[in-house]
């Protein structure tokens, strides 16, 4: 099974990454929750999607997490295709600590192959879990 390059982390420079000039300075907050269970196995969604940028476009697999309030790109991509946003400072919360990340925002257009999904579960409403969260 193949694991999404965001999950394993390495050091990067961010130096190398284009960003404008002018670009003012933003916080946003991103949580992340996890749990341990013994007896149950758990498959991360990644799903092949086309990414376009002024530069071209490339194949690349999107890592889905449901439990995530943002979408994140990988910032070599930002080079590698010409793409500039604005600079911004993400708070990212796990469960036991919260840690300031370098990031630029950015727009793109993203285009997903064709997937079969088997054994989707559809409901009408979720309940109110929050009191079952840890965080």
């Amino acid at each position: 099974m193949r694991h999404h390059p965001l999950l394993h982390r390495q050091e990067m420079r961010t130096d190398r990454f284009p960003m404008k000039a002018d670009a003012e300075l933003s916080t946003n907050t991103a949580h992340c929750h996890s749990t341990y269970r013994s007896e149950q196995v758990v498959a991360l969604g990644v799903l092949p999607v086309k990414v376009f940028g002024p530069r071209g476009s490339v194949t690349t697999d999107a890592f889905l997490d449901t439990g995530s309030d943002t979408t994140h790109i990988d910032a070599k991509l930002l080079y590698r295709f010409g793409l500039c946003g604005y600079r911004a400072s993400l708070s990212v919360s796990i469960v036991v600590q919260t840690a300031e990340v370098k990031s630029e925002v950015v727009e793109f257009q993203l285009e997903q192959e064709r997937l079969e999904v088997k054994k989707v579960w559809s409901v009408s409403y979720l309940p109110n879990l929050k009191r079952f969260l840890l965080g």
